[in-house]
């Protein structure tokens, strides 16, 4: 397993890599679509939010990544997926990629030498803070498109984890979500993997140490 590890010196970037090698499977590096989304059976999903609000994604030819994290918002689904309260109007999440230092380990096995993530870039989907269980509590999408099943590696989750944690009130949980899109005719399928990662502001992570927790597959109509 490769990992990338970004350096900035004498005001010239360069890419750094490191080889990992251990005796665990691949799903200790990446989440694989083939083993969590099913595209049969999913749960139809009608909108509460109001014809107004989701027009424009109605007659939208063509969804960015961006637009689909949008209008899962704007619909509620991730709401309703994650346990969010809906008592607040859904805002736009925050997006944006930056370059960012921190310290890791490649594997929990391999937990007697950090590496150093120096001001490499990070790119983040979407970000945003919802309430659940009365809890203030940030959420952080990684968010791909397409009808073929690939899969994800979980540094596309862990990075921007740890690019923002020190700058979290360490009240506040932090909870990666790995939403897949599929479309149909007539329909989007989101399929919504919340996954959980040990918190950064108490020790140095492991890559390894992202699991999911939970797989839901809301299908969402588009044809009103």
């Amino acid at each position: 397993m490769a990992l990338r590890l970004g350096s900035k010196k004498d005001n010239h970037t360069k890419t750094q890599f490191a080889l990992v090698k251990t005796k665990n499977k691949l799903n200790d590096f990446f989440i694989f679509d083939s083993e969590i989304i099913n595209r049969q059976k999913g749960e139809n999903y009608l909108p509460s939010a109001s014809l107004k609000r989701l027009y424009s994604y109605f007659i939208l030819p063509k969804f960015s990544e961006t637009s689909f994290v949008n209008l899962a918002l704007a619909s509620g689904i991730l709401f309703q997926s994650l346990g969010i309260s809906e008592k607040d109007d859904p805002l736009p999440p925050a997006t944006g990629r930056s370059t960012f230092s921190f310290e890791l380990y490649a594997h929990s096995d391999i937990n007697d030498k950090k590496l150093l993530h120096e001001n490499g870039q990070v790119e983040i989907d979407a970000m945003f803070v919802g309430k659940r269980d009365g809890i203030e509590t940030l959420f952080i999408v990684e968010a791909k498109s397409g009808n073929r099943l690939k899969s994800l590696s979980k540094h596309k989750l862990v990075y921007p984890i740890l690019s923002v944690a020190n700058k979290v009130p360490l009240h506040m949980p932090i909870v990666p979500i790995y939403l897949k899109i599929t479309q149909d005719v007539g329909s989007i399928h989101f399929h919504i993997v919340e996954c959980i990662f040990p918190d950064p502001r108490e020790a140095t992570r492991a890559i390894n140490e992202l699991k999911i927790k939970k797989y839901t597959h809301y299908i969402l109509p588009m044809n009103f």
